[in-house]
């Protein structure tokens, strides 16, 4: 449990980070740019960030857009859909409320939902971390194509900016560590081309 509360802290720190130091703070939170902000990645981090966030803007990725990459963790409907439908409460983290809004604006899916309520073309049930990287686990009634992997398939389809990325829970009991590491890092080369 303190892994998951652990990673939930890195996980928002990095979307405010990245807010902050890309410079897409909605107008509304002014007062919160006021405060002096001190980031938990190095300048290098932050640098490497805003071009890796460039190359994708020139492919066209949407920057009011993330997508979420993982197992049943990530399509379970309490993870992350609260906060699309505005059923949640910061209590002492409403300075994250920016963050939200920003991702509430922009319109993913045909019913009107965002990033928080979008069913993911790279997540699903019992997925391991190559489950991401498998074409015949691709949705092609959704709209991927024959071959594509599924992490491709969302990333095509949904052109995020940012991607949430939790796997690994349903490697641990069976797979090795080496085979892990060298799924994350196929998952990370992968979406370092897609901007």
């Amino acid at each position: 449990m303190a892994r998951f509360k652990l990673a939930w802290k890195c996980i928002i720190i990095a979307a405010f980070s990245l807010l902050l130091t890309t410079g897409f703070v909605p107008a509304s939170a002014q007062e919160v740019a006021a405060v002096p902000y001190i980031s938990p990645f190095s300048d290098a981090v932050i640098n490497n960030l805003r071009v890796i966030y460039s190359v994708g803007q020139a492919y066209g990725n949407r920057g009011g857009v993330f997508s979420k990459v993982g197992d049943s963790i990530t399509v379970n409907l309490n993870f992350m859909h609260p906060f699309g439908w505005g059923i949640y409460d910061l209590a002492i983290y409403s300075y994250l409320q920016p963050a939200i809004d920003h991702f509430n604006w922009t319109i993913t899916d045909a019913d009107g939902g965002t990033s928080f309520t979008h069913e993911s073309f790279a997540a699903g049930v019992g997925w391991a971390t190559w489950g991401v990287l498998e074409p015949e686990l691709a949705d092609l009634e959704a709209g991927c194509i024959t071959g594509e992997k599924p992490l491709e398939c969302e990333y095509r389809i949904m052109r995020p900016a940012f991607a949430l990325i939790m796997l690994g829970t349903n490697d641990v009991s069976y797979r090795a560590p080496a085979d892990v590491r060298y799924d994350l890092e196929r998952i990370l080369r992968l979406s370092l081309e897609w901007g």
